[in-house]
């Protein structure tokens, strides 16, 4: 089986070279993350983090930095990680941490410091370099660990790198645009092709007889196969829903789901009128109760869904103290439009004006932009759900082109920092039997790169949880997506489509 490097970490859905990037790594099962090592001016060895002068601060002062929130706010408080914790990682989940060469530029005391870290992690280190002399240089001082080269390759100095190599076994890496080399690599070692991040690659590589393909996340492994997720749903605890939560979970597993978050609401125009944090403390409760009562018959994981939260940061920050959740979902259900500012799901669009509606609807992606770029999120809920009032029951034509810009902007966000896109399946039976979103927005989303996608029932009572669900799976297989997500411990794992 082809063998797969998360470069950095998972660095398309985490900050790079972070403790959350390598955990990301073995929760989707990779065997290697690669790493890249920088010297603190106080002589620390740690992983390069984008945007921060490594070699202009002590160790001390790397570590009062947030690195984590320049990705995203879910990943606030982040920090730069020394060298040996990665390695520490790799060996504790049986991966192996893959050095880059930027090691080769180290003053040689800094490299005999690296060196004898490195001893004791044995099989689960390995090292990028550039040059033959490396090469032969880590052969002798680690002959367990790994060699994988990157530097110029033609058939002549092929068997000089394979010697130099001695007992380490030797991987040589190359480009699809030097691909023309791998029948004569394939000769004197494993083969690995970098930088795939797209499937023409992907294919490409398999074709020349890849042994391992470096990614920043876009290639999966193959695992949780024909696993389903449902990672939105809701139960009594939710101020609109009436669901029993062992109904949820009877009713799920009659349906072949083998995992439901309880997602219950957390929103922002209740703020001080009801009490969130014992709300949400309930829905977690209750979970963990479910997960113990219906354990190997289907996961019940924790979550909540943070509704209008740019309204009130401390909600966040009270829950966050309070719950440990799985999932966390993003949404807006109601918009602070000044004729009506009651969720949207209350209001009779109809006797709305076609310029009310335009502006009720820019000020719903804004919102929406404004919740995934400053939310602690991990799923993007429900894009295009005021269409279901507009459209669907109020009968209203819109014009979506007019928002296509700030949607393709949301989007933008999202598959850049690693929030999950739901398709929500909660109108599908209904009067206004479309996804939330539609194809068109599905198809959009992959075509920008996205594949990271989550189903949703957004049930409010038991009989409606994976209402719509084979239509969804039917769906998404269509448009070319291979996987689909669950989230455990806020960390995204892939479950393969059959």
């Amino acid at each position: 089986m082809i063998k797969l490097i998360a470069n950095m970490g998972v660095s398309a859905e985490a900050p790079k070279n972070t403790l959350r990037a390598f955990q990301y790594s073995a929760s989707q099962k990779y065997e290697y993350f690669s790493v890249d090592p920088a010297v603190t001016l106080d002589g620390v060895i740690v992983a390069q983090a984008d945007g921060v002068d490594i070699f202009a601060r002590t160790y001390k002062d790397l570590a009062k930095i947030d690195i984590g929130s320049r990705f995203s706010p879910k990943f606030s408080g982040e920090t730069v990680t020394t060298l040996e914790k990665a390695l520490t990682f790799a060996k504790e989940n049986d991966m192996i941490a893959l050095i880059k060469n930027g090691f080769e530029v180290f003053d040689e005391d800094v490299k005999e410091t690296l060196f004898d870290m490195t001893k004791d992690f044995g099989k689960n280190v390995a090292f990028i370099c550039t040059v033959p002399e490396t090469v032969e240089y880590i052969a002798k001082k680690l002959p367990e660990a790994e060699i994988h080269y990157d530097g110029i390759v033609a058939s002549t100095s092929l068997p000089k790198i394979k010697q130099a190599t001695g007992n380490c076994k030797l991987v040589v890496r190359i480009t699809i645009d030097e691909q023309a080399l791998a029948p004569e690599i394939k000769k004197y070692a494993s083969l690995c092709v970098i930088n795939i991040n797209n499937r023409e690659d992907y294919d490409i590589a398999i074709s020349l007889g890849a042994d391992i393909v470096e990614t920043n996340g876009f290639v999966k492994h193959d695992i949780n196969r024909g696993f389903i997720p449902d990672m939105h749903s809701h139960t009594e605890n939710s101020h609109d829903a009436n669901a029993i939560p062992d109904l949820v979970c009877r009713n799920n597993i009659a349906r072949g789901v083998h995992a439901c978050a309880f997602t219950d609401h957390s929103d922002g125009h209740l703020y001080g009128e009801i009490d969130i944090n014992a709300i949400i403390g309930g829905s977690v409760r209750d979970a963990l109760a479910m997960r113990e009562k219906y354990q190997g018959k289907i996961d019940v994981l924790t979550g909540v869904e943070l509704g209008e939260s740019i309204w009130h940061g401390e909600i966040e920050r009270e829950l966050f103290s309070l719950c440990k959740f799985d999932a966390v979902l993003g949404s807006v259900h109601t918009v602070r439009h000044p004729k009506d500012s009651r969720p949207f799901a209350q209001i009779d669009f109809s006797t709305w004006t076609d310029e009310e509606v335009d502006e009720f609807l820019t000020m719903y992606f804004d919102d929406l932009y404004e919740t995934v770029t400053t939310v602690s999120c991990d799923i993007m809920s429900h894009l295009t759900v005021p269409f279901r009032y507009v459209i669907g029951k109020a009968g209203k034509k819109i014009d979506i082109d007019r928002y296509m810009p700030k949607i393709k902007q949301i989007l933008r966000y999202i598959i850049d920092r690693g929030i999950a896109f739901e398709i929500n399946t909660s109108g599908i039976g209904s009067s206004y039997s479309v996804f939330l979103p539609d194809e068109e927005f599905i198809t959009l989303y992959r075509d920008m790169g996205g594949y990271m996608l989550t189903i949703g029932s957004d049930a409010h009572n038991e009989e409606r949880v994976a209402n719509g669900f084979p239509e969804a799976l039917a769906l998404v297989k269509k448009l070319g997506f291979t996987h689909i997500y669950l989230f455990k411990d806020r960390t995204p794992i892939q479950c393969t489509l059959v």
